[in-house]
C-alpha cells in the first residue's frame, strides 16, 4: 500500500493505492464491485470507478485497473477528486 500524503497542514491524504488480492483479473473485481469504465487512463491504462452522482463528497472514490498482471485500486475522498494537486498525481503516474 501506498499512502500519498497532502503539503504540511492539509487534513488527509490525498489518495491511497492498494494491490488488490482477493480477485485475479481486473474483470473479476469490477464485475464484482459493479464499478464503470471511467472517463481517463492511468499511463494508457483503462480505469473503472464508482464514481455516481449519488455519492457525496465525503464517500470514498474508487478507480481500479491492470498492471503486469495485478490489480490495482486507488481510492480517495470525492471531494479531493477534483483538487489541482491530485488531478497533477494523476496526470504524471507512470506505471513503469
Amino acid at each position: 500500500q501506498l499512502d500519498i500524503q497532502p503539503p504540511q497542514g492539509q487534513p488527509s491524504n490525498y489518495f491511497t493505492l492498494d494491490i488488490v488480492t482477493q480477485y485475479d483479473t481486473l474483470d473479476e473485481y469490477v464485475s464484482a464491485r459493479n464499478f464503470t469504465k471511467a472517463d481517463f487512463t492511468i499511463d494508457g491504462k483503462e480505469i473503472y470507478t464508482n464514481d455516481k452522482p449519488s455519492l457525496s463528497d465525503s464517500e470514498m472514490l474508487y478507480f481500479a485497473f491492470s498492471h503486469d498482471s495485478a490489480v490495482y485500486d486507488i481510492h480517495l475522498w470525492k471531494s479531493s477528486y477534483n483538487m489541482s494537486e491530485v488531478q497533477a498525481i494523476f496526470d504524471s503516474l507512470d506505471l513503469n
